[in-house]
């Protein structure tokens, strides 16, 4: 069983739900494995200091939007049709985090720096 099947929660209906599901797989399996990559160990402090944005949007949309280094999933993941929960703690002057959130499963598909901004 994959890191994103062992997190999946069921269907999303909200942006609240949505930064639950990601948050709960940051805990159960991102934090500790960017915690070994000092350059990155960084990232978990923005969940803790910022709110989020939260959109509902295609996994085309979402496709779209990579353009960071992937931290978990590959852009195959957001091939086909459905609808993802665009998850967003915004770096401001520097990386941001973001993920894809599956509204149908809660599976994490996608979580990647995002660029400065």
């Amino acid at each position: 069983m994959s890191e994103s099947q062992r997190s999946a929660r069921g269907p999303v209906a909200n942006a609240e739900e949505a930064v639950a599901a990601f948050e709960g797989f940051w805990q159960q399996e991102l934090a500790a494995r960017l915690a070994e990559a000092p350059n990155r160990a960084w990232l978990g402090s923005l969940m803790e200091s910022q709110t989020p944005s939260v959109t509902r949007v295609t996994r085309g949309e979402y496709a779209q939007r990579l353009g960071g280094e992937l931290l978990h999933g590959s852009a195959e993941n957001l091939q086909g049709s459905g609808e993802c929960w665009a998850v967003h703690y915004d770096g401001l002057v520097s990386t941001g985090l973001g993920a894809c959130v599956d509204a149908a499963t809660g599976e994490v598909l996608v979580a990647q720096e995002t660029p400065e901004g």
